[in-house]
């Protein structure tokens, strides 16, 4: 096991301290991200909404991301990336604890 770890340590950019912290948030991040895609439509329908109110759900969730895709990739280009990152995953963090706050 050492063995591997060393390996894998030594070479590429898993040297980085930074990157391995940056991909092990990422690696969380993305899969509460996949989870609530399946969860959400879920509870719509346990609370007693139809197909349509899925569909309404879905919608009210991806005009905001379309919204924010633009104005994210003009800060993106302009700003400094890892304050940009930072305050992105900031946040969507305060924007999910506060929908679990909603419910």
């Amino acid at each position: 096991m050492r063995q591997i770890r060393a390996a894998l340590l030594v070479r590429g950019p898993l040297r980085s301290r930074n990157f391995r912290l940056l991909l092990a948030c990422d690696v969380v991040s993305g899969t509460g991200n996949a989870v609530a895609i399946v969860a959400i439509p879920f509870a719509v329908l346990a609370i007693g909404g139809s197909a349509s109110d899925v569909g309404y759900v879905a919608t009210a969730m991806l005009l905001p991301m379309l919204l924010f895709l633009l104005v994210g990739g003009v800060a993106g280009d302009r700003l400094p990336r890892h304050k940009v990152m930072m305050a992105a995953t900031a946040s969507s963090r305060r924007l999910r604890a506060q929908r679990r706050s909603w419910c």
